[in-house]
């Protein structure tokens, strides 16, 4: 099969994909919206989900499964979210890697590898929030990574620096009272659908929750995780007790802010020093990839 002909449309192909993965890809209009709030393309410039979506409904099945975009995808679906068509992203994508693995194009050990990164990523976004709230200067290189990958991270327990009071904890849960935190039965829900979550000590939606329960909200707002929430709403999408975390994780940002626990304006600083690190990561994919299978 020649270059040419491989890129032709493929209306069959095309239903085969929908009827697989069933995203209703097929109504989607282009609007970008998804491409807006991808966390990876707004760190790096380098996913634009609305361009899976077109390769599915043009039936392009080997340009999709060859896609490095595949694989830098969180599963956050904060692209489904915002989607005025409810196109599904997330369900391509996973038909996607389901067909490669139909066609044993890549090995365990290269999936193993990858997971490998995405935690390592994780722990070294941790670290960024860390220098960034002690404003010390950090550089995206290969050495800085693998320093802070094999760096533990203090768990958001470890700021409390004493018991808190009842009548302060009475004030902080009504003003948190719209993200229904008192209802929190400590499921873990929230924890097992966080598409971050790799360590309690880095991010756990759970823990967050119960620190605000318990008063702390001090220890909350000194602690790097907050800032690595990425507010894809999957907590609170999972919880059969309406709790919102993300709602709550938000409030505590601004807090933090307001109350000059960081710097102001450090949400915006944090994205900027971030994007460096995303495009270190979405190499890092590209080196596994580009070892494992053909990737175009």
């Amino acid at each position: 099969m020649t270059g040419a002909a491989k890129r032709l449309p493929g209306p069959e192909i095309r239903f085969d994909i929908e009827t697989q993965a069933n995203a209703n890809s097929f109504m989607c209009v282009n609007c970008s919206s998804c491409d807006v709030v991808c966390p990876v393309n707004v760190g790096s410039n380098r996913l634009w989900p609305q361009k899976i979506v077109r390769l599915a409904n043009l039936g392009l099945i080997d340009e999709l499964i060859t896609a490095r975009e595949i694989w830098y995808c969180l599963r956050c679906r904060k692209c489904e979210t915002v989607c005025p068509r409810q196109v599904k992203h997330g369900n391509i994508i996973s038909f996607a890697r389901a067909e490669i693995f139909r066609r044993h194009l890549i090995s365990v050990s290269a999936i193993e590898q990858l997971r490998k990164i995405f935690y390592e990523f994780q722990y070294v976004r941790w670290h960024l929030a860390d220098s960034c709230i002690q404003r010390k200067k950090v550089e995206a290189t290969h050495q800085q990574w693998a320093y802070w990958a094999d760096l533990p991270a203090r768990s958001i327990a470890d700021e409390i620096k004493h018991r808190p009071m009842p009548k302060g904890t009475g004030v902080f849960r009504n003003f948190f009272a719209p993200a229904n935190l008192s209802t929190c039965q400590t499921c873990s829900e929230c924890t097992n659908a966080c598409p971050i979550f790799v360590d309690r000590a880095v991010f756990d939606p759970q823990l967050i929750i119960r620190m605000i329960n318990l008063g702390f909200i001090d220890a909350a707002l000194r602690s790097p995780s907050i800032w690595l929430c990425i507010g894809c709403q999957q907590c609170a999408d999972a919880c059969n007790q309406l709790v919102k975390p993300y709602l709550a994780i938000e409030w505590l940002k601004q807090m933090a802010e307001n109350k000059g626990v960081v710097p102001f304006g450090f949400a915006h600083r944090f994205e900027i020093a971030e994007k460096s690190f995303y495009n270190l990561y979405l190499d890092k994919i590209d080196d596994i990839l580009g070892n494992s299978f053909n990737i175009q």
